[in-house]
């Protein structure tokens, strides 16, 4: 499974209407889930988001969350 394919499986396992990929992150989910998801990334993961990193353009879709924190690896 990518990474894209993981985080879309868990957001569809954690917001409670339909979900698609390139929907606005902070349209479906509040503060706690989004750093819930924010540990996710960084346990399952293994990177670190740091806090500088914490912008809104970052979580619009799956795609700018896997640019934000994974396309420099």
């Amino acid at each position: 499974m990518s990474k894209r394919e993981a985080i879309i499986k868990y957001i569809r396992e954690q917001v409670d209407e339909e979900f698609e990929p390139d929907q606005d992150l902070l349209d479906i989910m509040d503060s706690v889930t989004l750093l819930q998801f924010m540990v996710h990334i960084e346990q399952n993961f293994g990177v670190t988001i740091d806090r500088s990193e914490l912008m809104i353009e970052n979580f619009e879709s799956v795609d700018t969350v896997i640019e934000a924190f994974f396309e420099t690896e």
